[in-house]
């Protein structure tokens, strides 16, 4: 194995071998994707989706609950833009590894960069809109869709 790792300033993926020896991958030009208000609703949709009516608390050392405050678009700070990639969106095959890419809310696909194992873009694959890569092998791409439930749908694209 090795090891790989997306890097986010520059946007980059660096690979460590086995023996210790990290490559570094050259930089990869993005264009940054502005944070929207539908980007700001979603967030703040997924956090309190669990919620239903409850509250949110933690406790102290000695006990004691302290109430949080329900998140709202008051109390909850944004950045101006997103970063090439999502927490989680990097996968690895034997030969590969990908890396979902942040696109606008309104984009009409999900982008998928595929680095060789020295950490050089490859190629770019092009999913339907709202499609999260959750595993990938040599022969097939996995990604999950919501649905207006919010119940998920695995998918298979072959390679």
């Amino acid at each position: 194995g090795r090891i790989a790792i997306a890097r986010v300033r520059p946007y980059r993926v660096d690979v460590v071998s086995t023996n210790g020896v990290t490559t570094e991958g050259p930089p990869v030009p993005f264009q940054p994707v502005a944070v929207t208000a539908q980007d700001r609703e979603a967030f703040l949709a997924g956090m309190t989706r669990g919620l239903q009516g409850g509250t949110m608390s933690f406790s102290t050392d000695d006990g004691q609950r302290i109430p949080l405050e329900r998140p709202g678009p008051g109390n909850v700070e944004f950045p101006t833009e997103k970063p090439a990639f999502p927490h989680g969106g990097l996968h690895v095959t034997a030969s590969e590894i990908l890396v979902q890419r942040h696109v606008p809310h309104s984009a009409d696909h999900s982008l998928i960069d595929v680095f060789d194992g020295n950490g050089r873009l490859a190629t770019r694959i092009r999913l339907p809109a709202e499609r999260v890569l959750v595993a990938a092998t040599e022969q097939a791409l996995y990604a999950i869709v919501y649905d207006e439930l919010d119940v998920q749908t695995l998918e298979r694209y072959a390679r």
